[in-house]
């Protein structure tokens, strides 16, 4: 490589690391994919087929996966702000050790494997969103809108929901563990056949 390449490839780089990266993806599929330690500024990923791909210790500021289809997708240290997700479909989609702030899901619908492990979903819009058999672990809501939303059959383990909406929201036939709903709009039919073990209501 020539000293002017390399210098270019420097620049480009660097200038990746500062800003991030644009790109528009919208109705392209992405498989068997990882990325790592990037920053995604305005990406599209719209209409997207996401299939077996990564996201390790990615920053994603003010992007849209709307209408997106995500199948064995996971982001893995990675944080979220001003992100929507809107319309989309996620089939064992994984959110670990991440942050999501003030991103929208309205309307997103699980394949029945959705997981989020140590991670924070901060102001965001999430009504209408049908997450069955969907699993938290050591995670947090702050609020958030979930009304409308489909829970059912969740596995809750040290989850705390603080101030949010869940009026209409199903959560029945659920298991919740040691978990806390604090200052939440929770009507008392929400929790129909569910087991609440060390779970405190505030």
């Amino acid at each position: 490589m020539s000293t002017i390449s390399y210098l270019k490839l420097k620049i480009k780089r660097l200038m990746t690391n500062l800003f991030g990266v644009k790109f528009n993806v919208r109705r392209k599929t992405i498989k068997d994919a990882v990325f790592t330690n990037m920053t995604f500024v305005l990406a599209d990923f719209s209409e997207t087929q996401l299939f077996g791909v990564v996201f390790k210790n990615c920053n994603f500021a003010h992007c849209t996966f709307d209408g997106s289809s995500m199948s064995r997708v996971s982001f893995n240290g990675c944080t979220h702000t001003s992100c929507r997700f809107n319309d989309s479909t996620m089939d064992t989609v994984a959110f670990n050790y991440s942050s999501c702030y003030d991103c929208n899901f309205n309307g997103v619908l699980g394949g029945g494997s959705f997981k989020a492990n140590r991670t924070t979903f901060t102001k965001c819009f999430m009504p209408n969103v049908k997450m069955p058999l969907s699993e938290f672990k050591f995670s947090m809501f702050e609020k958030c809108q979930m009304a409308g939303s489909d829970f059912t059959n969740m596995k809750a383990v040290f989850t705390l929901f603080s101030d949010c909406d869940l009026s209409q929201t199903d959560l029945s036939r659920s298991a919740i563990f040691d978990s806390r709903f604090d200052q939440c709009d929770l009507p008392s039919d929400t929790f129909g056949l569910t087991t609440l073990a060390n779970t405190a209501i505030t």
